[in-house]
């Protein structure tokens, strides 16, 4: 086995060491007895971390599952402290190897089967030290040599506890993880503000076009619901909701000139499953999504590979890909691909098929592999088909997890047959100056969270193999830019 010294010689060289010296646990989780019917909808007490949960350097809370206490409380030795390193020890080329600390805020947990515990014993080591060396793509090479072969990777107990660890001085490791963590936390207060700007403009989407507030708010005044017409009673329930609302002492009423870009009444659309049991607000007019939209299909990219690596490329986008925010350039596709099949910084992506979500990418050039639309409108802003295809999403997901194949999907006609209530353009152009600046101001925040992991990536390897001392790191972190 290629020793660490021998891939880490710099500067300094750093004392070698077996993790199991520097550990106080090493070990994998087990699964509840009753496997997925063991989860529970919601949390009482114990989170259950699965490899899908653990990337490098970031701990994912999407599709996070719930246990109960007594049946965690039988899975013995799998749960997990404060600075705990979790690591993925099976999966694909994708998911394996994956590193990082469990955040303290879903304590107590436990992990399964697939997610190795490393505790380490801080003393020696620390547990931001380690993981940034586990993290490093030579470290990952390092562990891929240890695996047994196959697609589906997997390493041991045995594997982990003889990892060879370059140990510098506490000192170092405390700059070294200070570096780190620092940077994770410029990462997460970027993540904070695009959930923020994500709520906001979502509250606002459904506030205007899906409850039509500012429309029941005029046709109150206007004395609409006083007329003698067959309105719905989930019309005259809304109605009545505002009428309330609009009496709490905390309401804030839209201010006049915005309520201007709204009617004052409503009237019967042509379908009944659309707007409020069929009402829609006057002059309005609903549409399919596929017609506010143009949902371009990704192509079978194995066709298009370059013909030497020595080619230019672009990198191949993926529902992986998609998920993890950017591409790994494992597989590479030829640049003469048609310009709707190619991807850049801003365009909206909805994955199809198997995990069904939408994203603005901010992963750099990319092709447009199969089983994933990038989404694109002449006519209507980038906010209202952004948000039109979310409030659909979850249709799409039971449409998906209804279909009796290993891989769920939706159609072409499933777009066809979802429908959205279009407004003046006046009013659309109004929301886009609200929702379209989240949107790029979202888009901005990860490229800047795609600039503090370059950073991360350049001076990591530097730092732990003593090419970078201590005083360069500090003039380079001074003349970057990474707010």
């Amino acid at each position: 086995m290629e020793s660490n010294n021998s891939r880490f010689l710099g500067e300094y060289s750093w004392d070698t060491v077996c993790l199991k010296e520097i550990s106080l646990k090493i070990g994998s989780g087990s699964t509840p007895r009753g496997g997925e019917s063991a989860y529970i909808p919601e949390r009482k007490k114990f989170a259950f971390i699965r490899s899908q949960n653990v990337y490098d350097f970031k701990f994912d809370v999407s599709g996070l599952r719930f246990i109960s206490d007594e049946d965690a409380n039988k899975l013995k030795g799998v749960h997990l402290q404060k600075d705990d390193v979790l690591i993925n020890i099976t999966g694909d080329g994708v998911t394996f190897s994956r590193c990082c600390l469990v955040p303290e805020e879903i304590l107590p947990a436990a992990v399964n089967q697939h997610v190795a515990i490393i505790r380490l014993d801080k003393s020696k080591c620390l547990p931001g030290y380690l993981m940034a060396y586990l993290c490093l793509p030579e470290t990952k090479a390092y562990i891929e040599s240890f695996n047994a072969g196959g697609s589906r990777r997997a390493i041991t107990k045995g594997h982990i506890e003889s990892f060879e660890i370059p140990l510098p001085p506490m000192l170092i490791q405390e700059h070294i993880s200070r570096v780190t963590l620092g940077l994770l936390a410029k990462q997460s207060i970027n993540t904070q503000i695009n959930q923020t700007l994500e709520q906001m403009a979502q509250a606002l989407f459904k506030s205007w076009f899906v409850d039509f507030d500012p429309v029941v708010d005029n046709a109150l005044d206007a004395g609409f619901f006083e007329q003698d017409l067959e309105f719905s009673d989930e019309l005259l329930r809304r109605a009545e909701a505002r009428k309330a609302a609009r009496e709490n002492a905390d309401f804030k009423p839209l201010s006049e000139d915005i309520r201007q870009l709204f009617p004052a009444a409503f009237e019967e659309g042509v379908e009944p499953s659309v707007g409020i049991n069929g009402w829609i607000p006057k002059g309005w007019f609903i549409a399919p999504l596929d017609n506010i939209a143009n949902f371009q299909n990704g192509l079978a990219l194995q066709k298009f590979r370059p013909d030497s690596d020595e080619d230019e490329y672009l990198p191949v986008l993926k529902i992986a890909q998609l998920r993890q925010g950017y591409c790994d350039n494992n597989e590479r596709a030829r640049i003469d691909l048609k310009e709707s099949c190619r991807v850049y910084n801003g365009d909206m992506i909805f994955s199809w098929s198997g995990t069904l979500m939408t994203d603005i990418w901010t992963g750099g050039n990319a092709a447009l592999n199969q089983h994933l639309y990038k989404v694109t409108s002449s006519k209507y802003p980038l906010s209202f088909y952004f948000h039109w295809t979310n409030h659909h999403l979850v249709r799409f997901q039971h449409i998906a997890a209804a279909k009796a194949v290993t891989m769920g999907h939706i159609k072409k006609g499933d777009l066809s047959d979802s429908f959205c209530v279009v407004p003046k353009n006046q009013t659309l152009a109004y929301f886009d100056s609200i929702a379209g600046a989240y949107l790029e101001q979202a888009k901005n925040v990860r490229l800047q969270c795609n600039t503090l992991v370059k950073l991360r990536d350049c001076l990591l390897p530097k730092l732990i193999s003593g090419e970078l001392c201590l005083e360069e790191l500090e003039a380079k972190l001074t003349s970057e830019s990474v707010v």
